[in-house]
């Protein structure tokens, strides 16, 4: 009878030890798949958006974000730390589009455009915090409008998912 129970419990252990296993595994699975930032391009192809700077694509996204960094007009009046967090996105968007691209020149050319659409915002940026006074959200969504080049207007639903975006962003950020 001692046996039998040691038995039993012997694969109780060993179906608690399976469970606990699958689901650390698992969560380790999610959480590599939270930490993994990937795209599917236009022809298919899965990308992983973190560009490798050794690559032909990280050369072209460093000679990119090198210009920007070189424009003192484009951060004479930010502190560091606000230089840091333009920047950060600044690169992040150019890097983006880049790794979007099918072909190294084609690369050249995304990041081209990348930094025709960032330069006006962070130029705009820029003169935001010239402002001796505090900056107010609205007052600083006018002021970018005109940089961000919406020629025509956006659909209702295209509208709600940039407030609903906005607003999440938002939060976050207050949490932080």
């Amino acid at each position: 009878m001692k046996s039998f129970v040691f038995a039993l419990l012997l694969i109780v252990l060993m179906a608690f030890i399976t469970v606990v296993s699958f689901w650390v595994g698992s969560n380790y699975g999610r959480q590599q798949a939270l930490n993994t930032r990937t795209v599917t391009r236009q022809d298919g192809l899965v990308v992983d958006l973190n560009v490798d700077p050794q690559s032909g694509y990280g050369k072209i996204a460093d000679r990119a974000i090198t210009q920007l960094h070189a424009d003192e007009r484009l951060q004479a009046n930010l502190t560091d730390d606000e230089a840091k967090v333009v920047f950060d996105w600044a690169a992040q968007w150019i890097n983006e589009q880049i790794v979007l691209a099918p072909d190294e020149p084609s690369a050249e050319q995304a990041a081209q455009a990348a930094l025709n659409r960032v330069r006006p915002v962070l130029m705009t940026i820029n003169t935001m915090a010239a402002q001796s006074d505090e900056l107010k959200l609205e007052n600083a969504i006018v002021t970018l409008a005109p940089a961000l080049n919406i020629d025509q207007g956006m659909s209702r639903v295209k509208l709600f998912k940039l407030l609903t975006t906005l607003t999440s962003t938002v939060w976050k950020i207050q949490a932080e």
